[in-house]
């Protein structure tokens, strides 16, 4: 009986000490696809994505906002805003979540034309690295031909049509657009390899 009872004991004090001290099945939490991507760009890139705020894309009163955000994949979502040099601005979003993972990410970056076409192959990259430089050069190379032709070329889904947009990480669709006074990118993948 004494034994039963000091057995039953023991055990009881290695389940405690098993909760207590952590050697439950604990989730690590995986970083957002927006902090990988910076975490990459700034690898690749001679200027880091700095002053970095958080904030929701569907709020309508954010510096941030942008009409798109009201679709219902928005819902739930989370952004950052940051800048690259002084003259360039960048929004991530992490988009259209199921079960707390975000299924989707997105990049817009606006500022002048040649900045946006020096770091557009980091962009990308960041992305999808499997991306070519040369299949990154054709968008840049399309949106020139465009130019020559019309005052705001508007150049879109280069990189999604690229024989080496492949992958986990494939870009699902692009665009380069001129609007006058600035040029913004835009980068959207789904992110089935930025989850894992």
């Amino acid at each position: 009986m004494k034994t039963k009872r000091t057995i039953l004991i023991v055990i009881v004090l290695l389940l405690a000490i098993g909760v207590v001290g952590g050697c439950g099945t604990k989730k690590e939490k995986k970083p957002l696809p927006s902090t990988k991507f910076m975490k990459s760009f700034n690898s690749r890139y001679s200027t880091s994505i700095t002053n970095t705020v958080k904030f929701k894309p569907e709020d309508e009163d954010s510096d941030y906002y942008r009409v798109e955000y009201r679709l219902p994949a928005y819902e739930g979502s989370n952004g950052i805003h940051g800048a690259i040099g002084k003259n360039t601005s960048i929004d991530m979003v992490n988009y259209n979540y199921s079960n707390s993972i975000p299924n989707s990410f997105c990049i817009y970056v606006s500022g002048p034309e040649n900045e946006i076409f020096e770091m557009f192959p980091a962009l990308a990259k960041s992305i999808n690295p499997k991306l070519t430089n040369e299949d990154i050069q054709s968008g840049i190379n399309e949106y020139n031909k465009d130019k020559s032709l019309m005052s705001n070329p508007d150049v879109r889904d280069v990189l999604v049509s690229s024989n080496s947009n492949k992958g986990k990480q494939k870009i699902s669709s692009d665009y380069i657009i001129d609007y006058g006074d600035h040029v913004e990118g835009f980068i959207n993948s789904n992110i089935t390899g930025l989850n894992k």
